[in-house]
Formats: structure tokens, C-alpha cells, sequence
């Protein structure tokens, strides 16, 4: 236990020797630094140069215009004129179909529609002299006088001299009659009577003539009452067709009518003519048949049997996509330069000729969908559709102009700009100026400094440390010979 604290004690005199020799060290060689700060003018020179404010983009090229075409009626394809390749001009003939049918039906309407144009210009005549319903009101009183006529026949009929004959006749038969039944009662009374079997015999001969003669006339009678009823019947059917047709001449339109089956002729004509036009098939514009799908001998049926695609590539155009964060920079008439890596990414030249109204999405990513054309190239070119493009637009752009660090710029207020100019003395002149285009670096100044002149920065504060050190006698401490901690410093060199 005291061994431990003997060791103790120790340790805490040593400490103690050696705080006091650092502060004794401290004391004789002492070390001061001092801190002093200038200012630095900074400078740039008004330069000359451009400013481009441009969004990047990629896309595919693509034919200016496409039409695809197909016959639009059916027959048997019999020529085809072009191929996978060739280049056409607007209104060369593609393909025919046989027309024979298509020839025959065009006359036949023809000589329908003509037909219909006669009965037309007749109808405009008689309705011009009023003929139609004069023959139409002469019909119906033919026909009314027919059932007069008609009536006053079935009349005469009943009171004509056969209706006296009949009655005589009628008188007659049955006055036999009754003779016969009166004889052939006597005859039953005593049948072995020859002159009764006489009476009987002739009695019943006259009876049957009687009622022969009566039969007859009877006969003739109906057939005559029958003729004229059916007269009568007749004569008012003719008076209630003759009533229609006038009715029909007065209160309808026969010009009108004939109007429109010209009106209907016609139609059939065109359509017949139109179906003989679609038998020949015409390209639509300009350009290289790409598709060709219809072949000598098809049966066209329908429009989806086959076609021809006909691309316009003289004159392509470039659709693009940009960053939906550069629609801004995106609108028709802007200028964009263009390469395509398949053609060596040569530098082409164009502008937007049309802008989507919607976003699109393109790599997972909305983006701003775009149109641009393409200037015709200075050298012969072979455009491909779906060549990939990689696009610039410029959106805004200056050349030549003065340009200075946006540093330079001091805001009064909005919108207001000026700048110190450093004369050639070194003072500052703060002069106002006229601001344009701004990209990250530079702006453009309109008015206000030239190109060569002098622009102030502001300035640059510059700290500079200095170290300075001193060393002083102590007479005490030389007086007290080497301790312990002069010999672990030992003195300055040169001495003290």
C-alpha cells in the first residue's frame, strides 16, 4: 500500500516539472501571428459572341405524306403498272380492272336517264296546255253518261214485251198443266178408256210444250237481266276509275314526278360512272410506292383485298420527342438542326412544323411530341423512313452581340440592368444597360458597353496570416543552471 502511493507521488511531481518547463519554454521563446485582409478588383472584358437557347431531343424520320389507295369497286385486276420502289407522280395510273361490266352498266343508265328526260319535257308540255285534265274530265263524263246509259238499259230491260210473252207463257203452262191432271184422273177412273188415254196423251203433250215455251222465255228473260246489271256494274267501275284518275290529274304534280325519276336516273349515272372511274386506279401524290399488295388477276371484292402505299420522301420530316421540362422551347417555326447516324451524322437543318396538343409517353417518361421538316440538302441524299434522329432545337439565339459574365450585372430594379464600367484610370462608372437573351453564363447586352471595354466583377476579399517570433533572457532562470527541463528544449539557435 505505501509503495503504491510513493508511486503516486512521483508521477504528480513530474507533472508538475514538467508544466512549469513548457511554461518556462513558452516563456522564453514566444510566438506571435497576425491576420490582415485586402481587396481584390475583379475584371472582365466585354466580349463578342453567341447565345443559343436550345432543348435536345430524339426522333425518326418520316414521309412528309402517305396515301394508301385500293379499288374502291369490285372486277378482275388486269394490269398493275408499278412496284415496291418506284418512284410515281400524282395522277400516274397504279392499276385497272377489267371494265366491260362496268362499261356496259354506264349505257344502260344512260339511255335510262334519257328516257326520263323525254317524259319529263312531256309532262312540262301538257302541263303548260292543261291537256292531262282535260282529257281526264272528258273521261269522267263519258263514264258518267256511261252508268245513265247503263241504268236506262237495265230499266227497259224489265219493261220489254218478253215480260208479257213470259206471262203468257206462264198462263199457259200452268193451264196444261191442270188439263193434264184433270186427264190423267179420268183416265184413272176408267184406264181401259180408249179415248181418255187420247185426251191424256195429248194434254200431256201440250203441257210440255207449254212449260218448254215457258222455260225458254224464262230463260232469255234472266240472261237479259243479268247482261244488264253487269252493264251497270261496269259502267260505274268506269266512272269510278275515270272519278280517280281526274282526281289524281288535278290534285297531283306530274311534273314534280317526272323531276325526280330524272333526279333518280341521274344518280344511277354517276354511281355507274363513278364505279368505271374506280376501275383505274390513279396515285394520290408524289412520291415512292412502298406497299404493293395487288396483283394481275386478283378478284377485287373489297377495299381490304389489296392496296398500294405510296410515300412522299423528297420532302420528310423529322417527328421528335423532348423533355416534357423543355416544352417552352418547343413551338412551330423554331429552327432545329438534325443528324442521323446512318448517314454519317451529317448536319441537316429544319424547322417545327407542328407541335402535339398532348403529352406523350416515351421511355416510361412524358415528353413533348414534335413535328419538323427537314431543308432540302446541299448534296444528293437517300432518306429512309424510320431513320432515328437526334435533335436540337433553338429556341433562341443571337450572334455577334456583346456579351458579359452574368456577374457583372447589377439589378436596380425589375427588369433594369447596369454595369461598372472601369475606366481607364480604374474608377467605376456604373452605366446602365439594355439586357437580351441570358444563357447560364453570359448575357447579351443591346446597349449600354461595346465589345473591348471593362466590366467590374465586384470584389475578392484576400486574407493574408503573418507569423512573427521573439525570444527572451530570463537572468533567473540562468542563474539556475540546467534543470531537468532546459536540458529537454535546449536553447534557440544562435544562442539566446
Amino acid at each position: 500500500m505505501k509503495k503504491r502511493i510513493w508511486i503516486s507521488l512521483i508521477v504528480l511531481v513530474l507533472l508538475a516539472a514538467a508544466g512549469g518547463g513548457g511554461y518556462w519554454a513558452y516563456k522564453r521563446y514566444f510566438t506571435k501571428s497576425t491576420t490582415s485582409q485586402t481587396q481584390t478588383l475583379q475584371t472582365a472584358t466585354v466580349s463578342q459572341g453567341n447565345i443559343l437557347i436550345t432543348a435536345d431531343g430524339t426522333g425518326n424520320l418520316l414521309p412528309s405524306a402517305e396515301k394508301t389507295v385500293s379499288f374502291l369497286t369490285t372486277g378482275t385486276v388486269t394490269e398493275v403498272n408499278v412496284k415496291v420502289g418506284d418512284k410515281v407522280k400524282a395522277g400516274d395510273v397504279l392499276a385497272r380492272l377489267n371494265t366491260l361490266d362496268l362499261d356496259n352498266a354506264v349505257r344502260e343508265a344512260t339511255y335510262t336517264l334519257e328516257q326520263a328526260r323525254l317524259a319529263l319535257e312531256k309532262a312540262q308540255r301538257k302541263a303548260k296546255d292543261g291537256t292531262d285534265l282535260a282529257i281526264a274530265a272528258k273521261s269522267l263524263e263519258a263514264a258518267r253518261l256511261g252508268i245513265v246509259s247503263a241504268q236506262g238499259s237495265y230499266s227497259s230491260t224489265l219493261l220489254t214485251d218478253i215480260t208479257v210473252e213470259l206471262q203468257q207463257a206462264k198462263f199457259w203452262d200452268d193451264y196444261w198443266q191442270s188439263e193434264l191432271g184433270d186427264a190423267w184422273l179420268a183416265l184413272n177412273q176408267n184406264p181401259n178408256s180408249d179415248s181418255r188415254k187420247i185426251q191424256y196423251e195429248d194434254k200431256g203433250s201440250r203441257a210440255a210444250s207449254a212449260h218448254a215455251t215457258y222455260l225458254s222465255l224464262q230463260q232469255e228473260a234472266d240472261n237479259n237481266k243479268t247482261a244488264a246489271q253487269r252493264s251497270m256494274v261496269s259502267a260505274q267501275q268506269s266512272y269510278l276509275s275515270a272519278l280517280s284518275s281526274y282526281n289524281d290529274t288535278k290534285y297531283s304534280d306530274p311534273v314534280k314526278e317526272a323531276e325526280l325519276t330524272v333526279l333518280q336516273a341521274e344518280t344511277k349515272l354517276m354511281q355507274a360512272q363513278e364505279n368505271q372511274q374506280n376501275a383505274t386506279l390513279v396515285a394520290p401524290i408524289t412520291g415512292t410506292v412502298t406497299v404493293v399488295t395487288i396483283y394481275s388477276g386478283n378478284g377485287i371484292v373489297s377495299d381490304s383485298t389489296g392496296s398500294i402505299t405510296i410515300s412522299n420522301l423528297d420532302t420528310p420530316e423529322v417527328r421528335f420527342y423532348v423533355e416534357e421540362s423543355d416544352l417552352d422551347k418547343v413551338a412551330v417555326g423554331n429552327a432545329v438542326s438534325m443528324t442521323f447516324e446512318a448517314l454519317g451524322n451529317r448536319a441537316f437543318t429544319g424547322k417545327i412544323v407542328r407541335v402535339d396538343p398532348a403529352l406523350v409517353t416515351e421511355g416510361n417518361t412524358q415528353a413533348v411530341q414534335a413535328y419538323a421538316s427537314i431543308d432540302p440538302p446541299t448534296q444528293p441524299t437517300t432518306f429512309m423512313s424510320g431513320l432515328s434522329a437526334e435533335v436540337t432545337v433553338i429556341a433562341q439565339e443571337t450572334l455577334n452581340a456583346a456579351l458579359v459574365p452574368l456577374e457583372a450585372l447589377r439589378e436596380l430594379t425589375t427588369g433594369q440592368y447596369s454595369v461598372f464600367v472601369v475606366k481607364d484610370d480604374g474608377t467605376l462608372e456604373l452605366r446602365p444597360v439594355q439586357v437580351g437573351l441570358k444563357d447560364l453564363v453570359n448575357a447579351e447586352i443591346t446597349s449600354g458597353v461595346t465589345a473591348g471595354e471593362v466590366v467590374s466583377l465586384g470584389t475578392q476579399t484576400a486574407s493574408t496570416q503573418t507569423t512573427r517570433t521573439t525570444t527572451r533572457s530570463s537572468t533567473s532562470s540562468q542563474s539556475q543552471g540546467g534543470g531537468p527541463m532546459d536540458g529537454g528544449f535546449g536553447g534557440p539557435p544562435g544562442g539566446p
